[in-house]
């Protein structure tokens, strides 16, 4: 994921953040400004800049953003808004399943046909 990949005026969703893990929905916001570093978004469009909050790309293999650390040095996620809470997890799983499927060890064991029809599908 880029920053890039955002847009002004974009809905965007904000969940909690806990060991790694997404929690529960926090509340749904708009991106009001994107930067080379952060993205801010608020609650409505058209708010003072002093309202925004910031987020940014720690891992550019994420698919969300992170929060700055609030008091109690708690983080919380954002992902697009056009993508469900559901969406987002079975994407999470599949990447997870995918790099499992793909270790050295387990590579071993796949056919010569198995390997040409994975390369098919990714270079597809």
């Amino acid at each position: 994921m880029k920053l890039t990949d955002f847009w002004i005026g974009q809905k965007v969703l904000e969940y909690e953040l806990k060991n790694g893990h997404r929690g529960r929905l926090l509340r749904e916001l708009y991106v009001t400004k994107i930067g080379r570093r952060y993205l801010s978004v608020a609650e409505k469009l058209g708010t003072r800049s002093a309202d925004w909050e910031r987020f940014e790309l720690v891992n550019p293999d994420d698919d969300f953003l992170h929060s700055d650390y609030d008091i109690l040095g708690n983080r919380t996620m954002l992902i697009p808004g056009d993508m469900n809470r559901e969406d987002h997890d079975e994407v999470v799983k599949l990447k997870m399943w995918f790099k499992k499927a793909a270790t050295h060890s387990k590579i071993e064991k796949y056919t010569y046909e198995q390997l040409l029809k994975v390369k098919a599908i990714l270079e597809a």
